[in-house]
């Protein structure tokens, strides 16, 4: 019920939706990959999850999504790459 009367609100303010998606998606490639390494150190430490610790692969596959995201939010960062050729 409160996401729906921020909606409503966030439309009667005059903000456009699409601008705001596109702010949002920008906020979390920046947000996700220290909250995934985050998750990473807590998930293998053993005084806070006990016998429940993830395994090898599950540390790899972790580590390498991790990775990916890090490396894809450093790329969008580094400015708009066009794949349409300019004109001389």
């Amino acid at each position: 019920m409160i996401a729906t009367v921020i909606g409503m609100l966030i439309n009667f303010i005059g903000i456009n939706p699409i601008d705001a998606l596109f702010w949002t998606a920008v906020i979390n490639g920046f947000v996700a990959p220290p909250l995934m390494v985050l998750i990473m150190l807590i998930a293998n430490n053993r005084a806070v999850m006990q016998e429940r610790t993830n395994g090898l692969a599950v540390n790899i596959l972790g580590r390498h999504a991790t990775a990916v995201r890090l490396g894809r939010s450093r790329v969008r960062s580094s400015g708009p790459r066009s794949a349409v050729p300019r004109a001389p």
